[in-house]
């Protein structure tokens, strides 16, 4: 009887040291490791949605650039 007690404490020693050494730091490592790649990818949109202004600012100075090299041409005989 009292062997049993002794081996259920030990099969319980060991299951919660396998799960404090091993499956609670790989959960906080998978936490972490997706919130910075949530993060990074936030900064990448910001990025991408800075790029797409500046293009655009870029595309209207061109446009407005290009409307005021216009001359109009004259014939002359």
């Amino acid at each position: 009887m009292i062997f049993r007690v002794i081996l259920w404490a030990v099969i319980l020693v060991v299951i919660l040291r396998f799960i404090t050494r091993f499956l609670l730091p790989l959960f906080h490592i998978t936490s972490s490791v997706t919130n910075k790649m949530r993060d990074m990818q936030k900064q990448m949109d910001q990025l991408h949605q800075q790029q797409a202004k500046q293009q655009e600012q870029q595309q209207k100075r061109n446009d407005a650039s290009k409307k005021g090299e216009y001359i109009e041409f004259e014939e002359t005989r």
